[in-house]
């Protein structure tokens, strides 16, 4: 399966996972939620980076409205 297809079922169980959760435990005052940041700078995505700089920013401009990639700050504003 190509890799953006894997990511796509990924998020799309993930959504569907989260949204089942939330219907069967909103009678009992729990919220589920979701945050799916995308690419994000981390001790992972870094080094991918930085070897392969044109391959990261076709896929970041794909993948990603700022086009580039999210950082971890920004993920947990969003959490919180």
């Amino acid at each position: 399966m190509p890799a953006t297809l894997h990511n796509c079922a990924i998020l799309s169980g993930s959504v569907a996972l989260s949204k089942t959760a939330a219907f069967d435990y909103a009678q009992r005052g729990i919220r589920i939620n979701v945050v799916s940041p995308g690419y994000t700078h981390s001790e992972m995505v870094d080094p991918f980076v930085e070897s392969a700089p044109e391959l990261t920013g076709a896929l970041v401009n794909r993948h990603s409205g700022m086009n580039r990639p999210g950082n971890a700050e920004e993920t947990a504003e969003a959490i919180a």
